[in-house]
């Protein structure tokens, strides 16, 4: 997500001097950069995953509470 926003600032300071081509270009390629992250980072992830999972590495579980009698 902060990948994005930062991008998304990119992209509005590039509109605010002036609206020529070359900044709607640059625009549209920060588009495709973001919509390329959001197409990968869960097929990542997921692989990230999966080979943890094949190295017998077991996934991080918060200990609960102890619960104390009322």
């Amino acid at each position: 997500m902060s990948t994005l926003l930062i991008l998304a600032g990119i992209a509005v300071y590039l509109v605010e001097p002036g609206f020529s081509l070359s900044a709607v270009l640059v625009i549209a390629k920060i588009l495709g950069i973001c919509l390329f992250i959001m197409l990968t980072s869960p097929t990542s992830t997921h692989a990230l995953m999966q080979a943890g999972y094949e190295d017998g590495i077991k996934p991080y579980r918060a200990k609960k509470p102890d619960k104390k009698p009322s």
